[in-house]
Formats: structure tokens, sequence, C-alpha cells
């Protein structure tokens, strides 16, 4: 259970990070598995930049959670993720998406098995919601993902969700 103000932190295999009263400005998973993340707000001002498999900032993935930044990088991106209930609102100048999956180059395999579902998006800013950049592992089971009964409240410069390259 997650209380109080978090500016960063990155997230651990096997675990179950719930929000009561937490204000969150950014997870990275960091290559993770079987990670559920509920009932957390995110605030878009304390985001950071997502970064690909090749360690390369991604500029449209200032987000609030990404898949690898310059410190932590994995080779792989998280697999069997949830993220129920959460709240991503906040203003920010510098684009993004409150949710970046950045896995070009991440040479042992992209993000999948994702489920976001019951979120609410209101930043004020961004370029999207969701974005989504080389994901999806079908060739290693890991193929699914889910966007269901998410509230989109804000309206963002390119989309809601961009799916692009997805494997």
């Amino acid at each position: 259970v997650l209380v109080g103000n978090f500016d960063y932190f990155v997230a651990k295999s096997n675990n179950t990070y719930i929000g009561k009263n937490a204000v969150v400005g950014c997870i990275n998973l960091n290559g993770a598995d079987y990670v559920t993340i509920k009932n957390i707000n995110f605030d878009m001002a304390k985001a950071q930049f997502g970064y690909d498999g090749d360690g390369t900032k991604k500029d449209y993935a200032f987000s609030n959670i990404i898949t690898g930044n310059n410190v932590n990088k994995p080779n792989k991106g998280a697999h069997n993720l949830v993220i129920d209930g959460c709240t991503f609102s906040g203003t920010t100048t510098k684009g993004g998406a409150a949710i970046s999956f950045t896995d070009f180059h991440r040479g042992e395999g992209f993000s999948g098995n994702i489920t976001i579902k019951n979120c609410t998006f209101e930043t004020v800013g961004a370029y999207y919601h969701i974005y989504a950049h080389y994901t999806g592992d079908s060739f290693n089971g890991h193929g699914n993902f889910v966007i269901e009964n998410n509230t989109f409240k804000s309206t963002v410069a390119a989309g809601p969700v961009y799916l692009g390259r997805y494997a």
C-alpha cells in the first residue's frame, strides 16, 4: 500500500502497488513481470522521460508510467501488467502521454499481456493518454493489450491511444 507522495520509483516483479491517498510522479516498469498498479493518483507535472532499449530518450514519452529510463534500462519490456482504477491528471508543457511503452530495441522482447482498465485520464498538454511503440510479444506468449472501461476526460494533441509497430 502506497501512502503519501512519491516522485519516482522502480517497480519490482510480482508486486501489487495499491494507492491509499498516494500521489505518484512516475513508475518505471523496468522489465518487471506480474505487476499490478491500482488506485494510484498520478501527477503529470512530475512525470519523467521514457527511454527505449538503446537508451535513447523519447521526447513523446514524458510519462507517469514508463518502461525504462537512462539509468534503469531493461533489455525486455514488462509482462503481465495490470493498471486498474488509476487517475492521471495534472499539466505538462512537455507533451508526452500518461502511460508510455517504448520498447524499441529491447532484445529480449517487448511489453505484453497488458491490461489498462477503469482509469481516468484528465491530463492537460499531453500528446496521448496511452502511447505504445514496439509493444506486444505474441511470439513469446505476451501478445495481449487490453484497454477497457477507461474514461478519457481531457483532449490530447494527437489522440487518446497510439499503438504503433504492435507485434
